[in-house]
Order: C-alpha cells, then structure tokens, then sequence
C-alpha cells in the first residue's frame, strides 16, 4: 500500500511539471560544420508546444538574428562540405542561402549534408526545421574565399 502523502507528492509534482513546461519535449538543438569545423548558429524564429505549454516567437530579420546572436561568419573555401546534426531529427527541413536575408534561395541537400557556394563572399543561412511539436529556424554565416 503506497502512502497516501507520497501519492499525493507524486500528483502534485506531475501537475507542477505539467503546468511549468517541465518534463516537456525542448526545442532541438542543432550543430552545423564545414568542412569539419564548427559553424556557430543563433535561434531565430520559432513555434513550439510542449507539455501543455506553447511558445513562439518571430524574428525581425535575419540580420536581427545575426547582430542578437553576436554571428560573425566563419571563412571557408568555395564549394566546401557541410553537415547538419540534431540532436532529435526533424520531420522536414529546408535550408535557404543568400547574400542577404531578402534575395534566399534553396540549398540543395543530400540528407543533411549541403555545400556552400561556390561563389566568393559573404552567406547568410536560414535552417528551418519541424517537428511534431512545432517548428524551430536558426541563421548562421560563411564567407567564402577563392580555392
């Protein structure tokens, strides 16, 4: 026979975790590499509902999200390999690149793996990726030199 104090902790304890999002699914987490090294990302825009709690937020532009983030690009030759990971894999996703946040174009991928461009100069990346609990985008940044 469980104590009937015990089993009301229990109870207690699962309607507080419940209530604060706590026991919930968390947003992923993702890491980028090129060519082997890590890419630093920020969180952008984002919809996410979890133990009966709901979040979401927009992002301004892909330059808020770079100047809020502290992004600078990581330099890298033209063409170079790059890798996705999650640490959950998503359902869908669709990576976007361009020379800024308003003229993005798909980036062909090969399961998570992509190339970066093959032109020299400054890429801003917008990865976005969904789940059943709701969608999550971050930015990252490359500059690409010459071979």
């Amino acid at each position: 026979m469980v104590p009937v104090h015990w089993a009301a902790t229990v109870v207690a304890t699962l309607v507080l975790m419940a209530c604060t999002g706590l026991g919930g699914v968390a947003k992923p987490q993702v890491t980028v590499k090129i060519a082997g090294a890590t890419v630093p990302t920020a969180m952008g825009s984002y919809c996410w509902s979890s133990a009966g709690h709901a979040e979401c937020a927009d992002m301004a532009s892909i330059e808020a999200v770079i100047q809020a983030g502290g992004l600078s690009p990581i330099r890298v030759l033209a063409d170079s390999p790059g890798t996705i990971s999650f640490d959950r894999r998503p359902k869908s996703m669709d990576l976007m690149v361009g020379s800024d946040g308003a003229h993005l174009q798909a980036v062909p991928l090969a399961g998570l793996s992509f190339r970066t461009p093959s032109t020299p100069g400054r890429w801003e990346y917008l990865l976005s990726g969904r789940w059943d609990e709701g969608d999550v985008s971050w930015v990252f940044l490359v500059s690409v030199g010459g071979g």
